[in-house]
């Protein structure tokens, strides 16, 4: 099996052994994979609200949407595995030029459930999950520095897991 993730262009494709195209996603990225299970966000376009998609590898005619409860206005950032039941979500503002806020939340996959790990002010913007393990998650963003949001600087955090 291969998997072509086109970030840029915001496509994903699936070939299968003999190079067959099994899957192919358009207006996705932040494809993640753990063990045969994929994930992405799916419109992943500007002022769009970005949700998740979960498949198993040997199954991708079942891509699902997950039923992650977003308010009108916010979009699924970054996204990324913590086990095999549970994944790490940004959730934040996605109109704009500047969007603001970024929070990060935790999904259990079995029961459905969002819950709330950290929360930050409107300055700062979260829009990656950068490394992560059973204790911590190391975020990064920016955090602007002016009322009218034009200047920032790089913005990185820690947060527990436990």
């Amino acid at each position: 099996m291969k998997i072509k993730c086109n970030e840029k262009q915001r496509v994903i494709t699936i070939f299968d052994e003999k190079g067959n195209e099994k899957c192919k996603e358009e207006m996705a990225a932040k494809l993640k994979i753990n063990n045969n299970k994929v994930m992405f966000i799916k419109p992943y376009e500007f002022e769009l609200q970005g949700e998740v998609y979960i498949g198993n590898l040997t199954d991708l005619d079942n891509i699902k949407k997950l039923k992650i409860p977003l308010e009108d206005d916010k979009s699924v950032k970054d996204i990324a595995w913590l086990d095999d039941g549970r994944i790490l979500l940004i959730i934040g503002y996605y109109w704009g030029t500047v969007s603001t806020g970024g929070d990060l939340y935790q999904y259990n996959l079995h029961f459905e459930k969002l819950d709330l790990i950290a929360k930050f002010p409107d300055e700062i913007q979260l829009d990656t999950i950068h490394e992560i393990n059973q204790r911590e998650v190391h975020l990064k963003g920016i955090i602007y520095t002016d009322a009218i949001m034009n200047e920032y600087i790089d913005y990185e955090k820690k947060v527990s897991l436990i």
